[in-house]
């Protein structure tokens, strides 16, 4: 019984930490983005002004620039969600207790 309840300690333990790790990159997100953003915008209309009449090409490549970081970043904050909270890995899970069990029961083996 005891076993049990440490295992069930320990899965809440690594979930909660799981759900952490995911609210830390989120607001880091969140604060580093609206910096760039903020900062963006303003540079932007500081560009505008001083480059009227800069190539079409430049400001294509600056747009992308300042916005490929949120729109890439945003992607992978993405891919962490569901790895935390998404039912579409599970599978990973499943093969993380697997992997756990099998080393386990190797280690209990070798006493």
């Amino acid at each position: 019984m005891e076993n049990t309840t440490l295992a069930a300690y320990k899965s809440a333990e690594k979930k909660v930490k799981r759900i952490k790790g995911f609210y830390c990159h989120l607001t880091v997100y969140l604060i580093v983005n609206s910096l760039i953003l903020i900062l963006a915008y303003s540079g932007l209309q500081n560009i505008s002004e001083s480059f009227s009449g800069m190539d079409s090409e430049f400001g294509v490549w600056i747009i992308w620039n300042l916005f490929g970081t949120p729109l890439f970043w945003g992607f992978i904050l993405l891919i962490h969600w569901m790895r935390v909270f998404g039912p579409g890995l599970s599978f990973v899970r499943r093969w993380e207790e697997r992997q756990m069990q099998k080393f386990l029961e190797e280690e209990n083996g070798k006493r």
